[in-house]
């Protein structure tokens, strides 16, 4: 009987809002999409602004940023990325 190997292509992904350090997803390669914050006029990507502007926010107008989930569209975009550069994923 021949000695048969399967090799799967694994890629794993997380939301930002997971409770894994930036530096342990990048040493381990885990791919992130980013959920939303946001504020009166205007969203950001989390991570994308100092955390200090959120805490500025709140001193400025005592109300705290909401945040939004990734919607469809952008989950589509991040998969095709991430089999892009991942074939047999």
């Amino acid at each position: 009987m021949k000695n048969w190997r399967r090799v799967m292509n694994i890629v794993i992904t997380t939301e930002s809002s997971c409770d894994i350090p930036a530096a342990l997803r990048g040493k381990l390669g885990v791919l992130t999409v980013p959920f939303h914050v946001n504020f009166p006029g205007m969203s950001v990507d989390d991570n994308s602004i100092p955390v200090q502007e959120i805490y500025d926010f709140y001193e400025k107008t005592h109300k705290i940023p909401q945040t939004s989930a990734v919607n469809p569209d952008e989950y589509r975009v991040f998969w095709e990325e991430v089999l892009a550069a991942n074939p047999g994923a």
